[in-house]
């Protein structure tokens, strides 16, 4: 079920994603669409960063089954807001309930409570490998009803948001009976233990790793669309195509089961070092693109078929970006959960969840100010460089030693 809950989460939350940038065009009114999109992203990430902290220390003091069921709640206010939306103010106002959305969070939550640390990363790996799933659905569905009308995806959302609550309250067992079958320690959860950990320098380490690539996923994630519509000429069609692909491009990653060999085989360091050496290129290469905007690549498969060429070629070099996320991602939730003892793991993956968030108050204004000045040459080249910076803190500074446990 747990599973299952992030197939729906992730298929909601993306069946929205590919009309959000032509709603906030036509909502926007005589203001800029990239800045208002920017401040939308902001707001987003305002809640988000707000909420993490506190959705961690919920997983702790209470449990995960509260998270989800919180976070699908609030999932359900956010896509009613938008969906209902009549300008800028009350789509800016549907981002407060956001402060509760984690569902992911409350997901990964029960990975970390119930599996080994030598497993971890693999499970968190399905986690993605699950979200993919709605992510692949969610944008095909979302871009092609969101051409004619910007709302209904929305709605759809609501009632699958709403599903999963009832779903969630029907067959997850309670905090109390997941506490007993896992021997996790819920009642240890404290603010004082919760604020304590953000101190040591194994969690700061993993932090400022984490900060580096979120400032790159972040980037790129929040100006995709951007770049999609005014650089590449894609409506929300190909948006939606464009966030299925890279979610079919990931699931095959995890099912593969790469990143469990990638741990296996190397160290974090060289792990990170090797993945921000590929994932940098590429970054450097997506906006060569823009040559075949006007291009039609005709598909081998049936006469008079054909499809934008840029969209071919960003696909192309997508895939080491969205196979070098999919590592990342799995690998520092997994080093955040390792800092510290399983009792307080829903906190530090509060803390992992949290520095994305901050993390995404800047980078709208950063692919905004890039984008504006530079182009799409200016954000590709920034997330190039924060992805170097990532590589940079993982070879350059230590990794502290954690205290030996004695029983």
């Amino acid at each position: 079920m747990v599973y299952l809950n992030i197939v729906i989460y992730a298929f909601c939350y993306m069946m929205q994603a590919p009309v959000l940038p032509k709603l906030v065009a036509e909502l926007a009114g005589g203001e800029d669409g990239k800045v208002a999109w920017a401040k939308l992203q902001t707001a987003f990430a305002v809640s988000q960063v707000l909420g993490g902290f506190l959705a961690g220390y919920i997983s702790d003091a209470v449990g995960p089954k509260a998270v989800l069921l919180i976070s699908h709640a609030a999932s359900a206010l956010v896509y009613t807001g938008q969906a209902y939306a009549t300008d800028m103010t009350h789509l800016y106002a549907s981002r407060i309930p956001a402060l509760l959305q984690h569902a992911f969070m409350g997901s990964a939550a029960y990975v970390a409570k119930s599996t080994m640390e030598a497993d971890r990363g693999q499970g968190f790996a399905f986690l993605q490998l699950s979200y993919g799933i709605g992510m692949a659905i969610g944008p095909l569905l979302g871009g092609y009803i969101g051409e004619t009308d910007v709302q209904l995806p929305s709605q759809v959302a609501v009632a699958g948001s709403l599903l999963a609550c009832v779903l969630i309250i029907l067959v997850l067992p309670s905090d109390a009976e997941f506490a007993k079958k896992t021997q996790s320690d819920t009642g240890g959860a404290s603010l004082t233990r919760a604020l304590a950990v953000l101190k040591k320098p194994v969690v700061l380490r993993v932090c400022a790793i984490k900060a580096c690539t979120a400032l790159a996923m972040g980037t790129w994630q929040t100006m995709s669309a951007v770049v999609g519509r005014d650089n590449l000429n894609f409506g929300p069609k190909y948006q939606g195509y464009l966030l299925s692909y890279a979610s079919f491009v990931s699931m095959i990653f995890i099912a593969a089961g790469i990143v469990k060999k990638l741990e296996t085989a190397m160290s974090a360091v060289a792990l990170n070092a090797s993945v921000a050496t590929l994932m940098g290129s590429a970054f450097l290469t997506l906006p060569y693109a823009q040559a075949y905007k006007d291009t039609p690549y005709v598909l081998p498969i049936g006469s008079g078929v054909d499809i934008n060429g840029a969209f071919v070629f960003l696909c192309a070099c997508l895939v080491p970006v969205v196979a070098c996320t999919t590592v990342l991602r799995s690998t520092i939730s997994a080093q955040f959960t390792r800092t510290v003892e399983s009792s307080q793991s829903g906190t530090m993956l509060g803390v992992d969840m949290g520095v994305s968030s901050a993390i995404s108050l800047v980078t709208p204004t950063i692919g905004v100010f890039f984008h504006s000045r530079y182009g799409f040459e200016g954000v590709s080249g920034f997330c190039a460089a924060a992805i170097a910076a990532m590589a940079a803190v993982s070879v350059l500074v230590p990794e502290p030693q954690r205290p030996v446990k004695t029983e």
